[in-house]
């Protein structure tokens, strides 16, 4: 602050903004009581939530004055960037058509040196999204202010005798451009492998030289000291010499001039024994040279010696070992309170045990019925493994040349989108910007495995402006995810905002999320049971999703959506002649080429799958027959099934990404899809688990022996399946749907006692772990708390309820606080004591949360839902 202060004086300056300081209000207001000479107003802004703070200052002669204290999230997060800069510019015109002078100050995570000369000769890039506060501002004559200071601005703060992780990419930044001092025209006319191996070369060296290494292992299980090793060792010696003692101790004839042999090597390593640990062996021992001279008394007096020395050396064998799991116990303390304070993830995966499987391809099995083989041999292993993942998914249809040749049906569903226009996509295809490049890379997700190269995206994110502007020069043709995350940011947001695909899946599209379609199947449970409808809900598995994606058919599939053809032939290059490689435990195979399916692990295939699977739920929605309608209260008249009314709102499936529901009133609707639906699964080389379908339903008489419900399919040129039978599940079981569950009597029971589960387990990892009170409340309040509220999101729990559920975490925290059981609950959640969340008050702000987000919901859809809910 004493900074803050000087800076403010000497540099004259009136008024000011300052965001992001993660200070408390109470901080904040004792803090800005040094700064003397100014009045200082302050406020805790969500920057997840809020992006701007103002106030007015009123002058005579009716001058008016708005200052803006704004906070722009950074460009990892498009969405709330957007919304900040939209409301922004809103508030901006309001304010001046109220005749208000105003100043706008803060962070606005932009470069504005960079936008002037785009600004001045790039008008068409300059007006694009990413511009678009710039371009509004200067657009309207506003003046920037900032070079007036830059001579004397405030740096970032640091501790002198700290050195952060900041100060690692920093250093690894000024190196790289350092490595890099060629001239950017120089470079352009470079052939693609030298520029590769040029760049590649010098942020691997700059990465070796500045940045930390870490040994990958297994850190979880110390090893033994060595000294404790051969105490070990000793022992177990010891007690096998003292066991073959006792044996001819009680059997004297047992012995022969064998023994003899053995006792010269016994002897030998006793008295190196005897000497590593005298000071234990006191008064000193003396073993006899022969064996035989023992025989006198049966051995007795050796068999003695021994046996008081595996005492004593048991005895400090019991000793070094306490003290060596004391040792332990207090490394994996100070362990956790490191990673509690710098590395976060890490202490919760160590703090709830948390371990990660690994497959190990060091051998096969070929389970054949009369002959099964098992291969060690690295190259009989490469070559199964290579087989296996080149045919585990079958073609079992050929595609047709065009969609003219497909039934009516499908020739209609994948007829080019007539309300769609190509305009919309003519931008699709242009090159992208330096601007745009640095927000992709900034967008990418940390700690994310490096690949062959060996470059991570953290180091893509912190290279300097040299390095940056060269690698920009690649990215078309060499950095493939960036480039195809580049590809989906222009892409995404047109389909979304377009409304180009029909078919309502919830997933992969901006501003989708799996809330809405839980809410949905929770209201049409709830209406069912309120309104006494018939329903019935068939959750299907499709198996292996990305990999049985036929080409040709996704071709039809984009085609569908009136793309360019160089944008769908881009796409194509991603998985056409696509080989990939599977890592055994000799290393890698060979490459074997890719016969079907595109690669889960792209960043575009998700949404290349949403646009797959679109004809299939766009044919379900055109050809609804018996949906479930869910109809308003305020619906004067009983409403056809065929009726268009806003008071109705029929849904017959419910989808996200390859989670697929079908729901009908009836069971001939149900086998109207389900006919629908393997038509479109055998077009599409798509396998479908008949066997691992679930089936719930209150339209079938209520037993306990419940018999399989054989749904009669109508066959067709592409559907030779007459009939799939299911089995329902009890009305009082539950079933889940995204990972939360359901019962088609609306009763709750099931989540209560997950609930109740969760806790306990939670409670019976953390109780015998050496945590203190402040790290069990946290890993409650931000692990547990979060996956209670998504299990709970459509139920509502009283406050006695949530009160059981969570009886172990408050004994737990009492217990770790070290506080009676008797010591009154509220104490516990005092923000200014312990701070734990209370279950209740959380769910209830979670609900108030979900409508909210629901009431501002861009989706017609889910607005529909909320008005006939």
């Amino acid at each position: 602050m004493d900074h803050i202060s000087s800076f403010f004086s000497h540099n004259h300056i009136s008024f000011g903004g300052i965001v992001d300081t993660h200070l408390s209000p109470k901080q904040m207001k004792f803090l800005s009581k040094q700064v003397c000479d100014y009045t200082s107003f302050h406020s805790d802004l969500d920057s997840t939530k809020h992006g701007r703070s103002s106030g007015d200052l009123f002058f005579k002669g009716n001058i008016k004055l708005r200052i803006f204290v704004v906070y722009i999230p950074p460009t990892n997060d498009l969405v709330l960037r957007y919304e900040v800069i939209d409301q922004l510019i809103s508030l901006i015109f309001q304010t001046s058509s109220q005749n208000f002078h105003h100043a706008i100050c803060g962070d606005f995570n932009m470069n504005l040196e960079k936008f002037y000369p785009i600004f001045l000769h790039q008008p068409q890039v300059a007006a694009k999204r990413i511009h678009k506060l710039f371009h509004y501002l200067l657009s309207h004559n506003y003046e920037d202010c900032t070079p007036l200071n830059l001579s004397s601005t405030l740096g970032t703060y640091h501790h002198l005798d700290t050195i952060t992780r900041i100060d690692f990419w920093t250093a690894f930044a000024d190196d790289l451009d350092k490595l890099c001092p060629i001239d950017p025209l120089v470079f352009d006319a470079w052939p693609l492998n030298q520029k590769c191996e040029y760049l590649h070369s010098r942020i691997i060296k700059a990465a070796k030289s500045q940045l930390l290494s870490v040994t990958v292992g297994n850190t979880y299980a110390p090893k033994k000291p060595k000294d404790l090793e051969t105490l070990c060792q000793s022992y177990r010696f010891l007690s096998k010499v003292t066991k073959t003692i006792r044996s001819l101790h009680k059997n004297p004839v047992l012995y022969s001039v064998s023994f003899e042999s053995k006792w010269s090597s016994y002897y030998i390593r006793l008295n190196q024994l005897l000497f590593s640990y005298k000071q234990n062996f006191v008064p000193s021992i003396v073993l006899p040279s022969f064996l035989r001279d023992e025989r006198i008394d049966d051995f007795a007096n050796l068999l003695q010696m021994l046996e008081n020395m595996t005492l004593l050396l048991r005895s400090l064998l019991l000793l070094k070992e306490k003290e060596f799991q004391v040792s332990s116990i207090q490394a994996k303390i100070d362990a956790w309170n490191d990673n509690f304070t710098n590395d976060i993830s890490t202490f919760i995966e160590s703090a709830l045990s948390r371990t990660r499987r690994r497959i190990v391809l060091d051998r096969v099995i070929i389970d054949h019925p009369t002959r099964p083989t098992l291969l060690t041999s690295p190259d009989a292993i490469d070559q199964e493994v290579i087989e296996h993942f080149q045919n585990f998914v079958p073609i079992t249809s050929t595609p047709p040349s065009s969609i003219q040749d497909l039934p009516e049906r499908w020739s209609n569903a994948y007829a080019p989108l007539a309300d769609v226009s190509p305009a919309i996509f003519d931008s699709l295809m242009d090159s992208p910007i330096l601007e745009e490049w640095s927000s992709t890379i900034s967008s990418m997700p940390n700690d994310k495995a490096p690949g062959p190269s060996m470059i991570s995206y953290e180091m893509l994110k912190h290279l300097g402006p040299s390095a940056s502007a060269l690698l920009f020069n690649l990215i078309c043709a060499l950095i493939r995810k960036a480039l195809v995350k580049l590809f989906y940011n222009h892409f995404a947001p047109l389909l979304a905002f377009h409304h180009v695909l029909q078919g309502g899946n919830f997933a992969d599209l901006p501003g989708d999320s799996c809330r809405d379609p839980i809410i949905t199947l929770e209201s049409i449970i709830h209406d069912s049971v309120v309104t006494k409808q018939f329903l019935w809900i068939l959750s299907q598995d499709i198996s292996k999703a990305f990999d049985s994606v036929d080409l040709s058919m996704l071709r039809f599939a984009l085609q569908r959506l009136r793309l360019p053809e160089n944008t769908i032939q881009f796409l194509f290059s991603l998985f056409m002649s696509h080989f990939n490689r599977v890592i055994t435990a000799h290393g890698p195979t060979l490459p074997y080429r890719v016969r079907i399916g595109i690669n889960q692990g792209e960043v575009i295939s998700p949404l290349l799958w949403v646009i797959y699977l679109d004809p299939l739920l766009t044919a379900l929605k055109n050809e609804k027959k018996d949906p479930y309608c869910l109809v308003s209260p305020m619906a004067s008249d009983i409403v056809s099934s065929n009726s268009c009314s806003l008071d109705v709102l029929e849904i017959n499936n419910l989808v996200f990404m390859d989670d697929s529901t079908l729901i009908s009133s009836s069971k001939e609707g149900m086998e109207h899809m389900l006919s629908i639906t393997e038509e479109f699964y055998c077009l599409n080389n798509t396998s479908a688990n008949h066997n691992k379908y679930v089936l719930a339903t209150n339209a079938v008489a209520i037993s306990r022996d419940l018999s399989s419900i054989a749904f009669n399919l109508m066959t067709s040129s592409l559907n030779t399946t007459t009939n799939i039978k299911v089995t329902p599940i009890p009305m009082s079981s539950s079933f889940h749907f995204l990972g939360v569950w359901f019962n088609i009597n609306g009763s709750r029971n099931f989540i209560r006692q997950q609930l109740k589960r969760e806790c306990n387990s939670f409670s019976a990892i953390l109780r015998p772990a050496k945590l203190t009170v402040q790290q069990v409340v946290y890993l409650y309040n931000t692990v547990l708390l979060p996956k209670l509220d998504y299990r709970m999101q459509v139920t509502h729990l009283s406050e006695v309820e949530c009160s059981t559920i969570t009886s172990s975490i408050r004994a737990l925290v009492k217990h770790k606080a070290k506080l009676s059981r008797s010591v009154p609950n509220v104490v516990l959640y005092l923000t200014q004591a312990l701070g734990l969340i209370n279950l209740f008050s959380f769910q209830q702000q979670s609900h108030f949360t979900n409508l909210f987000l629901l009431a501002n919901s861009s989706s017609v859809f889910m607005k529909l839902l909320l008005i006939i809910g």
